[in-house]
């Protein structure tokens, strides 16, 4: 007596689909790491050093004079802001410049046709950028924080700061690079908006300070909160309710993925 077997896909095995998506994510990732590393003296020790000199021209020279801030000295208000402002130019740079770049090689138009998900694409890009704003702001973190004496106090507010803000930059550096249309074209944001809103971040200054209608105009700068909630985290001072912080950041970074992830679907400034 015999029976029949009915041949049935093996439960534990993933699907087929979730293992290309797996694979073009983490290719996407390690081309992007291995072009970062291959010129590491471009996009990681350029960042490290103005780091370093902002520390201590602003911080230690200039600080001496100020005195403190907030019941804190001026090199560690500082801090916060500056290590913030890697996070927001490298993550920005990083995913503005290779957009330019895999458009003119045209291998962006290969993994718009081919059978890999938008989410993939964007979370391969992503994945990148945090690579190089990892490699430049913790050899950067490391050395200032030796400098003024900072030590993490919040590290799971830390964390998610830096990889929010990394995600919401990216995504804008994303599509900066879907809107340009040649390499000129890739500085526009970063000198007419990002460092206008990094210098009125209040990375150098109390915000709560200023005179009104700027200190209430300054709230409208998401660069605020991102600087506020970091500096909380580390050194415990902070000028708002940090869930407030938090709620702001995560809306703009959601609002951003679902421009990135539509712009990237009718194939914006891609297909022609």
């Amino acid at each position: 007596m015999t029976s029949n077997h009915t041949d049935t896909p093996s439960i534990a095995q993933p699907p087929h689909f979730l293992r290309l998506q797996f694979i073009a994510c983490m290719t996407i990732a390690h081309r992007e790491s291995s072009r970062i590393l291959r010129v590491w003296k471009m996009t990681v020790v350029p960042p490290i050093i103005t780091i370093y000199l902002f520390t201590v021209v602003f911080g230690q020279i200039l600080g001496g004079k100020i005195g403190q801030i907030l019941g804190v000295d001026y090199v560690q208000f500082i801090v916060p802001g500056l290590i913030m402002n890697i996070v927001i130019n490298e993550s920005f740079s990083n995913n503005s410049s290779t957009i330019v770049i895999d458009k003119y090689n045209k291998s962006i138009e290969s993994l718009i046709t081919s059978p890999i998900h938008e989410l993939t694409i964007l979370i391969g890009y992503f994945i990148g950028a945090a690579v190089r704003v990892f490699m430049a702001g913790a050899l950067a973190s490391l050395l200032v924080f030796w400098q003024s004496g900072i030590a993490v106090q919040h590290w799971l507010l830390f964390t998610y700061t830096v990889l929010i803000t990394c995600a919401l930059f990216s995504l804008m550096g994303f599509i900066n690079g879907l809107y340009a249309t040649r390499f000129d074209e890739i500085p526009t944001i970063p000198t007419f908006i990002l460092t206008p809103l990094s210098f009125f971040g209040g990375i150098f200054y109390d915000i709560s300070r200023l005179p009104e209608p700027w200190r209430s105009i300054s709230w409208y700068n998401p660069i605020v909160y991102i600087v506020d909630t970091f500096r909380y985290s580390l050194i415990g001072i902070s000028l708002h309710e940090i869930t407030e912080s938090l709620i702001v950041v995560t809306l703009i970074t959601v609002g951003l993925f679902c421009l990135s992830f539509y712009l990237l679907r009718i194939g914006y400034g891609i297909k022609k």
